[in-house]
Order: structure tokens, then C-alpha cells, then sequence
């Protein structure tokens, strides 16, 4: 069994506005994701405190720590979670396809709490595979106050997975109106 975490609580400030209400080929960034993962996740969870309308075969819950950023959305995403493998993404990866997930599972293995890629040297931690238990160390960082996501998924056991050159594109952010001008094209 595998939940799909979706995490679309962000500020958007690079790009002005809701980045899962971008449009890409007449539908919204969170329809599509919605739709991708809900063919193999066993439950699907959009994190944000935004309401997301028409939005169907999903759970939408509430950060449990405002003003958290990404950390405190995965930590809500995987604490609503109910089994132990969770494909975590970001609202912003609309390429997203099975075919990364499947690259993760294949490199999942008990001992590590989260596998993720690693493209040009920078690794993508919100396009993941965690583990359920990972929750207790990032929830430390959390209420901590230490946001920064990269840092508290590297006190975890990482399986880091190296992508070919043609599934970049895949997991690519639309994080900038210039981002989103090259999709569009």
C-alpha cells in the first residue's frame, strides 16, 4: 500500500499566485497531479489550507503548523498518512508521471526512510518516497523551529537515486512565471 501526499499549501511568491490553479493543457497543476497519482496510491492526500474546489479522489486536509513551509506540510501530509510508504510531491511538478515512482520503489529498500532523486547534483525532496516513521525526526525539526527541509531530511537514512537525463523533465518545479512560460511552450 502507498498514500500520494500532495503538498499545495505554499505562499507562491515567485510566481504571484496558486501554483496548483496554474492551468497546463486546460486543466490545473493539482487536477493533474490528482489524477496521476490516484491511478496506484491507495488513499491521496492534498496538504493546504486552501480549499480546492471540483478536487475529486482525494483527502483535503490543513497544515498542522502554519506558516511552516514545506516541512510542516510533509510532516501534516504524512501524519494524516495511514501506510507506511508515502510518494510525497509538490503541487508545482505537473510532468509528473508513474514512471518516477516507479525508479523510487525499485531503489526502496526497509532500511532507509526516504528515497529520493538527485538530479545535477541537487537532490528533489518533494518529489519522494518516505517512510511513515520518518515523521518523528522531521516533527523534531519542526518544533524546533528548524524549517529548512533539506536538513532535516538528510538526518534521515537517504537513498539518493540518480534519474536519466530524459525523466528531468518529469519532476521539474514551475516555480516562476518564467518557468511557466516554458511549459506553456
Amino acid at each position: 500500500m502507498i498514500s500520494a501526499i500532495i503538498l499545495a499549501g505554499g505562499n507562491s511568491t515567485r510566481m504571484g499566485s496558486d501554483k496548483a490553479s496554474l492551468k497546463y493543457l486546460g486543466e490545473r497543476f493539482i487536477d493533474r497531479i490528482v489524477s496521476v497519482v490516484s491511478e496506484f496510491a491507495d488513499d491521496v492526500i492534498v496538504v493546504s489550507d486552501r480549499k480546492y474546489d471540483r478536487l475529486v479522489n482525494c483527502r483535503q486536509v490543513p497544515d498542522k503548523v502554519k506558516d511552516s513551509g514545506p516541512l510542516g506540510g510533509l510532516c501534516s501530509g504524512l501524519y494524516y498518512s495511514t501506510t507506511v510508504r508515502n510518494l510525497v510531491l509538490s503541487c508545482d511538478v505537473p510532468l509528473f508521471t508513474r514512471e518516477i515512482l516507479d525508479v523510487l520503489l525499485e531503489q526502496d529498500a526497509d532500511e532507509y526512510d526516504v528515497v529520493l532523486p538527485e538530479v545535477n547534483g541537487r537532490l528533489m525532496p518533494l518529489v519522494a518516497l518516505y517512510k511513515q516513521r520518518a515523521l518523528i525526526s522531521l516533527e523534531n525539526d519542526l518544533s524546533a523551529g528548524r524549517l529548512k527541509l533539506t536538513d532535516a531530511v538528510m538526518k534521515l537514512n537517504v537513498c539518493k537515486v540518480a534519474l536519466q537525463s530524459v525523466m528531468h523533465q518529469q519532476i521539474t518545479n514551475v516555480n516562476t512565471k518564467e518557468d511557466y512560460n516554458l511549459l506553456l511552450k
